[in-house]
């Protein structure tokens, strides 16, 4: 005949969910008993909101206005795995079950010391995330800088040949009307000949000089489109620096290892380990 372990309040409510009888209870077997409810109670309280913190924090950008809601699905969801671990069957036959439950409390432990080691080391984590956002954005830019940088060469050369073409038809012209008013080479007034040299020759280079101009008029304004279009993607990839670095649990996993395991001092690797044996 089994006898069913009495306790008050809601430990009895735990066993009797639990269904946790055994066939010949000592005293000392139920006051261990008790002290696993208890541990139960613990884990289920600590270890759920812990998990419905961290929901909030990474799925739900920080809206914890919905804890208390999703609290209920985390305590049930430890509710259940901790009860295989602290109060299963502990009667004989039920070895591979212990190693079981062994896995499955290594695996909580390993996942719930990653999360509160999270909300410990969080303002470290947000600076390690902030120079990782600025290491690798300035990487982008430098990248980008040399792209533009030479873009910018091409489009100022452009422009210092436009002027080199203006300047030169420019000096043609004021050749031309100072040899019409005899302030030319000639030294003499209205010389026919000199004159429609001269103006033969401005008219064809003038003619050329329109055509060279229109030409790298139109290469400064495909210029300026890829300009913009590099500026667009510079922008573009700086942006999804920030996006990927902040974002994440995987991204703040990553940077707590860095800042514990990594670069971290001894101290944040003890209360690594000390919130991993807790």
């Amino acid at each position: 005949m089994k006898a069913h372990i009495e306790t008050p309040g809601i430990l009895a409510g735990i066993l009797t969910v639990t269904k946790s009888n055994y066939a010949e209870c000592s005293e000392v077997t139920r006051m261990n008993f008790k002290r696993l409810g208890l541990s139960l109670i613990f884990t289920v309280l600590i270890c759920g909101s812990v998990l419905a913190a961290s929901f909030c924090e990474f799925w739900l950008n920080g809206n914890y206005y919905f804890m208390p809601l999703i609290f209920i699905g985390t305590a049930l969801f430890y509710y259940i795995l901790d009860t295989a671990i602290i109060m299963g069957d502990q009667g004989r036959g039920s070895a591979w079950l212990k190693r079981i439950r062994i896995g499955i409390a290594l695996v909580l432990a390993m996942f719930n010391s990653f999360l509160i080691d999270y909300y410990f080391f969080k303002a470290d984590i947000d600076a390690a995330r902030v120079i990782a956002i600025r290491k690798d954005q300035a990487v982008i830019a430098d990248n980008y800088q040399l792209i533009i940088a030479q873009k910018e060469l091409d489009k100022s050369n452009l422009l210092s040949d436009i002027d080199k073409l203006q300047g030169h038809l420019s000096a043609q012209l004021d050749s031309l009307n100072a040899e019409a008013s005899g302030m030319g080479g000639s030294k003499h007034k209205g010389i026919a000949a000199i004159w429609m040299a001269k103006y033969n020759s401005y008219q064809s280079d003038s003619s050329r000089a329109r055509e060279l101009v229109a030409d790298k008029k139109e290469r400064i304004v495909q210029l300026g489109k890829e300009l913009f279009t590099i500026k667009q993607e510079k922008n573009k990839e700086l942006g999804a620096v920030t996006a990927t670095i902040s974002a994440g649990i995987n991204k703040s996993l990553e940077l707590l290892h860095r800042i514990v395991w990594l670069e971290g001092s001894f101290t944040n690797k003890m209360m690594s380990i000390l919130i991993l044996l807790v």
